[in-house]
């Protein structure tokens, strides 16, 4: 919930807020709140930060792509939170691609990026199945 505020009130400079979601502290303390809340606070989590992408034009692309590999990192790379978050984070990134269809060829570009290509090749399946399939 933090997270959401300090977004949200913290900072008006993108790259500011960039630079703190970007570091291990900030990322350990969001999945840490993920794993410790209601489900329905979950839900809401995410779709606060899905619903800072959508609401974004896409002259915002930076943004809207970091949310995204935020949604994928939390919603299917992280082991702690992959349980509890995955569909969410599949919704949410549904969402934002209906809105900016082209994160979706952002996404799948990631792959060759990805230290975890087998694990985000899943999320990718996944993700296409049930959206899109």
């Amino acid at each position: 919930m933090e997270l959401i505020k300090y977004i949200l009130f913290g900072f008006t400079d993108w790259r500011e807020v960039k630079i703190k979601l970007s570091t291990a502290d900030v990322k350990i303390h969001f999945s840490d709140a993920l794993e410790n809340v209601a489900s329905t606070e979950r839900l809401f989590l995410l779709t606060a930060f899905a619903n800072m992408a959508t609401s974004r034009k896409e002259s915002d692309r930076d943004f809207i792509e970091h949310v995204c590999l935020e949604l994928v990192d939390i919603g299917f790379l992280t082991a702690s939170t992959f349980e509890t978050c995955c569909k969410g984070a599949r919704d949410m990134l549904a969402n934002v691609a209906m809105i900016h269809p082209w994160i979706l060829s952002f996404l799948v570009r990631q792959m060759d990026k990805t230290d975890n290509l087998m694990g985000l090749g899943k999320v990718f399946y996944y993700f296409f199945k049930f959206n899109f399939g």
